[in-house]
């Protein structure tokens, strides 16, 4: 699986995109949109707006999580995160937020810009989602989403850990039941 921002037929900026590749290195064409082996999640949040998948990960049932940035353009230009989960066969997933989609500007209010870069899907279904958050200084953010896309409340301050006080070293411990993770930057390791 591949993922990333695609311009193509029909829009006007960049949408997220997950493209399956079969080991002869050509499209899977039983996978995405139309079997044409990739399917494109747009946000619709602007006609000219980029969207940018820069995480994936997949869950024990094979559905495909996306993670990145939204643009957006109101009140001021700027990015939220946001995600989208798949079904194994490339098509959105209904159970999961609106439509198959997530936009986290909710989650942290202030910020002039936020920006996932990291998903790991948890045994439990759960998905850590890392990145960071632009207000005055760039901090560190961890989002933690239920499995049908709701933030999970029982992590951090409702459902989000913002790396605490802004300029601190950005290196934070993350408790996620049974594992811990250090969140560096805009990623995690687990250990």
């Amino acid at each position: 699986l591949v993922s990333g921002g695609a311009f193509h037929a029909g829009g006007a900026g960049f949408d997220m995109f997950v493209a399956r590749i079969d080991p002869d290195g050509s499209l899977d064409a039983s996978f995405g949109t139309n079997a044409s082996g990739f399917a494109i999640v747009d946000f619709d949040r602007g006609s000219t707006l980029n969207d940018l998948a820069h995480a994936i990960d997949v869950d024990a049932q094979g559905r495909i999580v996306i993670a990145g940035q939204v643009n957006i353009d109101s009140p001021v230009e700027g990015y939220d995160m946001g995600a989208a989960r798949l079904t194994s066969a490339g098509v959105l997933d209904s159970t999961f937020g609106a439509s198959g989609r997530v936009v986290l500007s909710d989650a942290v209010t202030t910020a002039f810009s936020r920006n996932a870069r990291d998903v790991v899907i948890l045994e439990d279904g759960r998905m850590l989602i890392s990145g960071f958050t632009e207000v005055e200084t760039t901090t560190s953010t961890a989002i933690m989403l239920r499995d049908n896309g709701m933030l999970d409340t029982g992590f951090g301050s409702g459902g989000v850990l913002l790396q605490a006080p802004p300029g601190s070293p950005r290196d934070t411990v993350v408790s996620a039941k049974p594992h811990t993770a250090v969140l560096a930057g805009d990623h995690f390791y687990f250990i």
